[in-house]
């Protein structure tokens, strides 16, 4: 019960309150949108899909290689969808932690309620980020005649100039490098960016976050967790890709580790001398 009343509470003042800022990723989703159906139409590809436009928009991009002439471009619409959804969920713990929160955790006499409140709060929150990007482009798609259908198409492979091997039929493993890891992905760095403001400044929590998403733009590692929110890095579309199944069981296990040290280390915080 006490669990559900800190819920509550975050749920009233953690995203009811402040819901209008998540409208920030459903105009992403619509400059994403635009921008591709753009250069899209100016190749003469006019039936694109809901599928491709997702493949576009969130796909990521290629490895980078560093050859002569070769030039690293920065996968910006990636980036920002998830970094922004990051900084929106950065302040609210640790700003109940100094604020009203330490008079209801006195109240209840119950952290570990406090805590998981908030780890819960921090799954909805991101949730409702892909909600509204997903609704937006949605929205778009019907409004301007795009197929509805995670059907990618056969001529996106040379549009993204990528030489990948995608199929234009439906894909269970594209839907889910489309869909399930992006959301799983950014849920447990958000998990973990909230765990490690309860050792080091929300400045210094948010650059960890950023470095790993930077460093998986770069790179293919199966340890660069941002690979697995890349569908261009799945094992599906190149042969030194990453494994769909890899990539729940890391995600999943770092959101778990996270929430847990997050637990352990606010037990046996001292929540008064927190600055």
């Amino acid at each position: 019960m006490k669990f559900i009343k800190f819920f509550r509470f975050d749920f009233r003042y953690g995203i009811l309150k402040v819901c209008w800022r998540y409208l920030a990723l459903a105009l992403l989703a619509a400059l994403g949108f635009f921008e591709s159906q753009a250069a899209l139409r100016s190749f003469g590809y006019g039936n694109a899909s809901l599928g491709d436009y997702m493949l576009c928009i969130s796909g990521g991009i290629k490895e980078f290689i560093p050859l002569p002439g070769e030039v690293f471009r920065v996968p910006y619409l990636w980036l920002i969808h998830h970094l922004l959804l990051l900084y929106l969920t950065l302040n609210y713990m640790p700003r109940d932690l100094k604020g009203f929160g330490q008079q209801t955790i006195f109240r209840a006499g119950n952290r570990s309620a406090w805590w998981l409140s908030k780890c819960a709060w921090q799954i909805l929150s991101v949730c409702l980020g892909y909600a509204l990007e997903w609704a937006a482009l949605l929205v778009l798609s019907v409004c301007t005649g795009v197929r509805i259908s995670l059907t990618v198409s056969p001529f996106i492979t040379d549009f993204i100039d990528f030489g990948a091997n995608l199929l234009p039929s439906p894909d269970l493993n594209l839907w889910i490098f489309l869909t399930v890891l992006p959301l799983l992905f950014t849920v447990s760095l958000g998990l973990l960016q909230m765990s490690l403001c309860l050792w080091l400044k929300p400045a210094l929590s948010y650059l960890i976050p950023v470095s790993l998403c930077i460093a998986s733009s770069y790179t293919i590692h199966p340890l660069l967790l941002g690979n697995y929110a890349m569908a261009l890095r799945s094992l599906r579309v190149i042969s030194n890709g990453v494994h769909a199944g890899t990539g729940l069981i890391l995600l999943v296990c770092l959101s778990l580790l996270s929430a847990a040290a997050g637990l352990i280390r606010f037990q046996k915080t001292n929540i008064l001398g927190r600055e």
